[in-house]
């Protein structure tokens, strides 16, 4: 059986680029992170935990889930994934001019094309917000495999 792990971040460790600047109301629960704001732009960013080895083998992610819920005010317009921090972060996976809005809830895969994990990985979500905008970050995750296993 293919080495797989799925390594997630629940919804309330999501963290506020501007916080709490443009955000209005940030409240975390046992479903996640509800965010709302009335206007304008914010990214929010998953720490996702990483594994760079497992049993001594080098593993590569596969895909990336992100789940939310999101109502018709907010709309998801941009979700890059970085591996590594400082001095130099490294985007692995991007997907632009998404229009993402009113989704209950909001489940999405995204591949990554067998990345091989040297460095911690992050993802980061850009929301445009209207009046009444509001988001609630559920969790992200991401999915490793023992490149050994060819997926």
């Amino acid at each position: 059986m293919p080495d797989r792990s799925k390594f997630w971040c629940h919804g309330v460790d999501v963290h506020v680029q501007d916080e709490p600047n443009s955000a209005q109301q940030i409240r975390r629960n046992k479903e996640g992170t509800r965010i709302r704001q009335d206007s304008g732009s914010n990214w929010f960013h998953f720490a996702i935990p990483t594994a760079t080895q497992l049993v001594d083998r080098d593993v590569e992610i596969w895909n990336a889930y992100l789940k939310a819920d999101i109502n018709g005010n907010a709309t998801i317009v941009a979700v890059h994934i970085y591996m590594g921090g400082m001095p130099e972060a490294v985007r692995i996976h991007e997907v632009n001019d998404i229009t993402w809005s009113n989704r209950h809830p909001l489940d999405e895969t995204f591949d990554v094309s067998n990345r091989r994990l040297t460095a911690p990985i992050v993802m980061c979500i850009k929301v445009d917000f209207e009046t009444g905008g509001e988001i609630t970050f559920a969790g992200a995750g991401a999915q490793i495999v023992g490149p050994e296993y060819g997926g």
